[in-house]
């Protein structure tokens, strides 16, 4: 009787401490997906907007996203910046159609024998008119049947 007693007080014994250890594990996996959530919300940045179409892949679009957005934090908002495009080619005519193509906003500087042109554009920093101007060239020298090999940003002094 005694050996049944001690039996029964180590089974429940066991069970209680079966419960604890089971709420002591819920309740910090409960936290760490609280903390999870909370960090993952206050670490999202405010990437630039999509374009409403696009010939460029979705996934290359939202790298493009991503290193605009990381590259501006480094300047002041209330700062300009030039960002150069790199874009080669296979043949000179499609390098001097795509710079003739060009708009006011951009200037370039051509290089014939390597078949490759810088492309300039002061822009104010922050990360939607860099990821537009990205956008911009990248889908430019596909058109033109262009290799863009993708950009620098210098302040200006």
């Amino acid at each position: 009787m005694k050996k049944s007693i001690a039996l029964l007080a180590v089974l429940a014994a066991s069970a209680v401490a079966y419960n604890a250890f089971k709420k002591i594990s819920e309740d910090k996996k409960n936290a760490v997906s609280r903390q999870d959530k909370s960090i993952h919300l206050t670490l999202e940045p405010d990437l630039p907007n999509l374009p409403q179409s696009s010939s460029l892949n979705a996934t290359l679009l939202q790298s493009y996203r991503v290193q605009c957005q990381v590259m501006m934090e480094c300047y002041p908002k209330d700062t300009k910046v030039i960002i150069k495009h790199q874009v080669e080619f296979k043949d000179s005519n499609q390098l001097l159609a795509m710079v003739q193509g060009l708009n006011d906003l951009f200037t370039a500087d051509e290089d014939l024998a390597r078949l490759s042109v810088i492309i300039h554009q002061t822009i104010d920093a922050n990360a939607q008119a860099a990821f537009d101007s990205v956008v911009s060239i990248a889908q430019t020298s596909l058109t033109f049947e262009g290799n863009y090999q993708g950009w620098i940003i210098e302040k200006i002094n």
